[in-house]
């Protein structure tokens, strides 16, 4: 299966190595090309990673404000788990945990611990804090070369208690912590994009939600969910505020749920660059990433 590359005059790039990694290889740090590597270190009580063109810091141990971060260039969105719960048309909010337990976060051994697909080549490259909702519901970040991902997986149904009547989707919700000049722009439902003025709450589903400030960018990927026989469901995405405070909350259908099998995953994935336009959310044939200011890899396979 041969790998193709769209700017033939770019052999810095190692075949080989790049059909290893399976993604971007390279990215540019202080005017040199440097080997891209995802993977965790510890120190100083936590995880983290900068061996990419992003940035990402994790807490050891959940609890604490903000434990999961990403840094793109001038600018960060970090995340603090504020519960599930299980909501209804009429407004009704039953919970099922707030905020999550206080438990260690684990280096992964290979991909399919926290996204359910084989791939021994992400290890030491994601954590998961098992039972970070109570017991078969957890929480999981991978640090791949392209895109910061941040997954929910849960174990089986009755893992989420006793559903109350009524219930229309289960809600995760997460506490958002960005820079006061940041902004948030998308269509949230409207014929043209817009900034977020983090006042009213808004719904998107189905695409990318841009942030940071000045010239750089990040964006948060539409939300999809899918379970261990392969059927996916975009999810919608709720942001609002109260008072100084964001939250973000992404919402799955319960009659989703009951037909899925088991386990199932959620996630909200951070990507960077305009790049992303190539590293659609609908396909996993195609690979893109910048080497620097005028180079731009478009890989492919067939």
């Amino acid at each position: 299966m041969p790998h193709r590359q769209a700017d033939a005059s770019l052999d810095v790039l190692d075949a080989a190595h790049q059909e290893s990694v399976g993604e971007a290889a390279f990215y540019e740090k202080d005017g040199k090309l440097e080997i891209t590597d995802t993977t965790l270190r510890f120190g100083n009580g936590g995880f983290s990673m900068d061996g990419a063109r992003y940035q990402a810091a994790l807490a050891a141990k959940l609890g604490k404000e903000a434990p999961i971060e990403y840094r793109y260039e001038n600018h960060h969105l970090a995340f603090t788990p504020t519960g599930l719960g299980w909501s209804s048309p009429s407004g009704n909010y039953d919970p099922i945990q707030e905020g999550v337990n206080q438990v260690q976060g684990r280096l992964i051994s290979n991909g399919k611990e926290v996204e359910g697909e084989e791939n021994a080549q992400l290890a030491g490259k994601g954590l998961i804090y098992e039972n970070a909702y109570g017991e078969g519901l957890d929480l999981g970040v991978l640090t791949k070369n392209l895109v910061f991902r941040k997954i929910v997986r849960f174990d089986e149904l009755e893992n989420l208690g006793v559903i109350p009547e009524g219930a229309e989707y289960l809600e995760v919700s997460f506490e958002i912590h960005a820079d006061g000049d940041t902004h948030f722009r998308a269509r949230f439902g409207e014929e043209n994009s817009r900034v977020w003025d983090r006042k009213e709450t808004v719904i998107v589903r189905g695409e990318p939600v841009e942030f940071g400030n000045g010239d750089h960018k990040s964006l948060i990927r539409p939300a999809h969910a899918w379970d261990s026989a392969g059927h996916q469901m975009s999810l919608a995405v709720e942001f609002k505020s109260e008072g100084d405070r964001l939250f973000l909350t992404k919402r799955i259908p319960l009659g989703w749920l009951e037909e899925a099998v088991f386990p199932v995953y959620a996630d909200v994935d951070l990507s960077f660059g305009a790049e992303f336009v190539f590293n659609s959310a609908d396909t996993f044939r195609t690979s893109a990433t910048t080497l620097d200011a005028t180079h731009v890899v478009i890989s492919y396979r067939d």
